[in-house]
């Protein structure tokens, strides 16, 4: 959506990326950590991934604001203040293992890195809060594209899950299952998401 904001580029249709269709980011805290609340993680640290990340960042974060919780950046280990939640980024996939590992209370992220972990870890962790959810990809077109390019283009991704040699080619990508069109309301979700993107982060959006 940044991408589209920036080139004017519109989204057609929507990719089933690593088989999901769909996603939405998670809150994951220890079971045995106190934490039961969205509300009780004032005072405590949460693990973001890159900040730019859809499910493991962005959405987190919308989320926790909507929730009226204020987030403070953490630049050094220490204490938050107790009507603040303390948040640290991280390299992308990481955040559990920060969680896991005893350097944040929480970690945002989504339900497959959670079902990656060994069962002994995952046994250990719960989800306290779940994001909105968004189209996992989407594939966008230049805005001056001709009208009948892009239906012809349409056609072919449409039906590219029929055909044995298109179903090896979308494998390749991100192990793709299929591509269809983009469902009612996903859009709204993803303008929703937009707007808080360049509200929110403002210039820091030209570093991504």
């Amino acid at each position: 959506m940044v991408l589209s904001k920036w080139s004017g580029s519109v989204p057609i249709l929507r990719q089933w990326k690593y088989g999901e269709g769909e996603y939405s980011g998670i809150i994951v805290v220890k079971k045995n950590s106190g934490i039961d609340t969205l509300a009780d993680l004032k005072g405590k640290v949460i693990g973001f991934d890159e900040p730019h990340s859809t499910s493991a960042s962005v959405l987190p974060r919308m989320l926790l604001e909507e929730k009226k919780l204020k987030l403070a950046e953490v630049k050094s280990p220490g204490p938050v203040k107790p009507d603040s939640v303390g948040y640290v980024y991280g390299e992308d996939g990481s955040s559990v293992n920060r969680l896991v590992t005893d350097r944040v209370d929480a970690a945002a992220t989504i339900d497959r890195e959670v079902q990656r972990l060994k069962p002994e870890v995952r046994e250990t962790l719960k989800i306290i809060g779940r994001t909105i959810t968004v189209p996992r990809q989407i594939i966008s077109v230049r805005k001056d594209l001709d009208s009948k390019l892009v239906k012809a283009l349409k056609e072919v991704l449409l039906n590219m899950d029929k055909d044995p040699e298109g179903q090896a080619a979308l494998k390749r990508q991100q192990n793709t299952t299929k591509i269809d069109e983009i469902p009612p309301g996903s859009l709204e979700h993803l303008r929703y998401v937009e707007r808080y993107v360049f509200s929110t982060f403002r210039k820091e959006v030209d570093s991504w």
